[in-house]
């Protein structure tokens, strides 16, 4: 029926979804909190100039570099990373999509993480607890984590959106059978 299949194909989509916010939310913050701990510049540059380009480009293009990348190494090594399509299955044709997917949400995440950590770690309550003598989980936990909570929060809200207006185009490039997936197919067919 219409209603199954339907929700079969949101079911697919959110799948889909569900495994690159998740990959962007752990790349993302994890990232960020090692930036912010990081004292020197060769490491902060490069990091905050891959975020840049990390968050500036579309998701298809991920898409497409990522299916480049499968490809050139497959005919160089014949060995296969992960499938660059195939339709709907929760194994390995599960990567490349969510990867391309994740990438954009995890930029913005990270950057927004990245800035909040460090507003928070100068913030004079801070230095204050630092001066102290508050050991640094305590201080990371009840002093940086908290304040920063709101904005890390924002980043992740910001990055599933950007993921979900990104979820046909990927679905298409990688011929994942979700609701994005079928739309576009039924638009380009005329079956609207």
């Amino acid at each position: 029926t219409l209603a199954e299949a339907l929700w079969t194909a949101v079911s697919r989509s959110a799948i889909l979804l569900g495994a690159a916010l998740a990959a962007a939310v752990a790349i993302g913050v994890v990232s960020a909190v090692a930036f912010a701990f990081a004292r020197s510049p060769l490491v902060r540059g490069p990091a905050w100039a891959i975020g840049t380009v990390g968050a500036s480009l579309p998701s298809f293009f991920w898409a497409m570099v990522l299916q480049l990348v499968v490809v050139l190494v497959y005919l160089r090594t014949q060995y296969l990373i992960a499938p660059v399509g195939g339709g709907f299955a929760v194994d390995e044709r599960l990567i490349l999509p969510a990867v391309a997917l994740a990438m954009r949400p995890a930029a913005y995440i990270f950057r927004t993480t990245a800035t909040a950590l460090e507003e928070a770690r100068h913030a004079p309550h801070v230095v204050t607890a630092w001066a102290k003598g508050l050991g640094p989980l305590v201080v990371a936990e009840r002093h940086v984590a908290r304040n920063a909570a709101p904005a890390i929060f924002a980043g992740v809200a910001l990055g599933a959106k950007t993921a979900l207006s990104s979820l046909a185009i990927v679905e298409f490039v990688f011929t994942w059978h979700g609701a994005g997936y079928g739309f576009i197919l039924s638009v380009a067919t005329g079956n609207v």
